[in-house]
């Protein structure tokens, strides 16, 4: 898949870099893989 440079502005705006932020799972999980908090 090729993005346009339109496309990845668009992307950009909607989801602004580091937006996202937390675990992928719950805490009590990612204790149980040794990992996160």
């Amino acid at each position: 898949m090729k993005l346009s440079a339109d496309d990845l502005e668009e992307i950009e705006a909607a989801v602004p870099k580091g937006a996202v932020r937390g675990d992928r799972y719950p805490a009590a999980f990612m204790a149980s893989l040794g990992v996160g908090n």
